[in-house]
């Protein structure tokens, strides 16, 4: 019956090409804070299910069996899914089992839609890393001279247009 269907599926003869695995990454940095130690633990790459539990484990390393202070840096995290948040809820339950407290410094925008859905976004303290600050200027005559005048193909707006090209 399916033979005899007018057309036939063709396999690709295009080689599938391997996306390269974002690997999770995690570094530790300890901030002395008068009495209390604080732990500052960067996370990066995807948070799944195949790696979620490492950041658990991570963070238990991290605070051993004293109060700790520990703060998430979630800012270079590309995926996070529910094993994240589950990773997130365990880390904060071990946290405050040992009497600290787990604050959370930055997040993407994928971490912050999952735990906006979620409503875990109440749950965590989170606090925003400060903007950086603009460079300045080089003198004091430089800035008291204004704004630089726009360059060439530059419009005042700030658009680059772009080269001209004229016929002739």
């Amino acid at each position: 019956m399916i033979e005899n269907l007018p057309f036939r599926h063709r396999r690709s003869r295009l080689a599938a090409v391997p996306t390269p695995a974002r690997v999770l990454s995690l570094a530790l940095e300890n901030i002395p804070d008068g009495g209390v130690r604080t732990r500052v633990v960067s996370v990066g790459g995807d948070l799944d299910m195949s790696n979620a539990h490492l950041l658990v484990g991570f963070v238990a390393l991290a605070i051993g069996h004293q109060p700790t202070q520990v703060v998430l840096d979630l800012s270079a995290v590309t995926f996070f899914g529910a094993d994240g948040t589950r990773a997130l809820e365990k880390a904060d339950r071990m946290v405050t089992r040992t009497g600290g407290r787990l604050t959370i410094r930055s997040m993407s925008a994928g971490v912050r839609f999952v735990l906006a859905v979620t409503g875990l976004d109440t749950r965590f303290a989170v606090r925003e890393a400060p903007a950086p600050r603009p460079p300045a200027p080089a003198s004091a005559a430089d800035s008291a001279a204004g704004p630089a005048a726009p360059r060439r193909n530059q419009r005042a707006g700030g658009r680059w247009r772009g080269p001209r090209l004229t016929c002739d």
